[in-house]
């Protein structure tokens, strides 16, 4: 069972349903917490059924009240929060969290002062500046949000296979305002091997 968590202030709806959506494309068994799915369903499915990945909505009310402090996460989404004031400290407990040789994929432009020495995890960024793991460009959202998502430097994936860099149109719903969530959306799916 892959355990993926996504905490921000903005976008964590988008992303669990992305990522959940073509996840059961794959025709993989997919479990969401904390967004607007039935959570006696979910975990009646964690319980009686063989799951393949559990997505976890963490919104700033769980890392206050520690709710997700003795889970060991396989990837952590940080989508970046408005204010971090109180929470930082939440915030790295979570990140301390990740499996060795789990995935911290944030947002750079939002970037939270987290500590990644002496974790033995794979840190990915995603932003729109050329300092990024992964960026987006030719962005338009006149009738739909169009754009190239642009990985710029080989990742290893939680499979073992080095992803070169690569660009790939997309044109979905939303507007520019979206473009972080689906950044972050589609780099967990490039993490655990979907794209």
């Amino acid at each position: 069972m892959f355990v993926i968590g996504v905490l921000g202030s903005r976008g964590k709806s988008r992303v669990l349903e992305t990522v959940e959506a073509e996840l059961k494309k794959k025709n993989k068994e997919v479990v969401c917490i904390g967004t607007h799915d039935n959570s006696a369903e979910s975990f009646e499915k964690l319980l009686f059924k063989e799951v393949d990945y559990v997505l976890i909505s963490i919104s700033r009310e769980d890392l206050i009240e520690g709710r997700v402090s003795k889970i060991k996460f396989d990837a952590l989404v940080n989508l970046g929060f408005d204010s971090v004031d109180n929470i930082i400290d939440k915030i790295q407990d979570v990140v301390n969290n990740i499996k060795e040789k789990g995935y911290y994929i944030f947002n750079f432009d939002a970037a939270d002062c987290v500590n990644l020495n002496n974790l033995n995890v794979y840190a990915i960024s995603f932003g729109l500046n050329d300092k990024s793991t992964v960026t987006a460009t030719s962005i338009d959202d006149l009738t739909c949000l169009c754009f190239s998502f642009c990985l710029q430097r080989a990742v290893v994936n939680s499979k073992g296979l080095v992803v070169q860099p690569f660009e790939r149109p997309y044109e979905l719903c939303g507007k520019y305002y979206d473009i972080y969530s689906y950044l972050a959306a589609y780099t967990c799916l490039l993490v655990i091997g979907i794209i």
